[in-house]
């Protein structure tokens, strides 16, 4: 089935031509929502299993995010990345101090899913 979209002007170029696609969603769909579509395509699964195999796979993801790791996955691409203001050129990341560790992300889209897990 195609994606629904509609036609913007490109504000980047002069041209009056130049369109870009805005693609028109259809809601959002939950992890169980994913969870019960890979049951049903496939019977030999179970829903307890997949959701082991997606705690693991954050947990994995959180781990090489923490060791530097861009952590290329089938559902997201997710870069280790700390933002904010640092006061000075001493000023250091320190994941031990709140307002350091606030200015520490994920990606927003999958910031849930990866944060507070240790190990794998």
């Amino acid at each position: 089935m195609a994606n629904e979209y509609y036609l913007r002007d490109y504000a980047l170029t002069q041209e009056p031509n130049d369109f870009i696609a805005i693609v028109v969603s259809k809601g959002t769909a939950s992890l169980e929502d994913l969870v019960q579509m890979m049951v049903q395509r496939d019977s030999s699964l179970t829903s307890e299993d997949i959701q082991v195999v997606f705690e693991k796979m954050r947990c994995a993801a959180k781990a090489l995010l923490d060791q530097g790791f861009r952590v290329t996955g089938p559902l997201a691409v997710v870069d280790p990345n700390i933002q904010g203001v640092f006061y000075g050129e001493g000023d250091a990341y320190n994941p031990q101090c709140p307002q350091s560790a606030a200015r520490r992300h994920a990606q927003p889209s999958v910031r849930e899913g990866v944060a507070g897990h240790s190990g794998v």
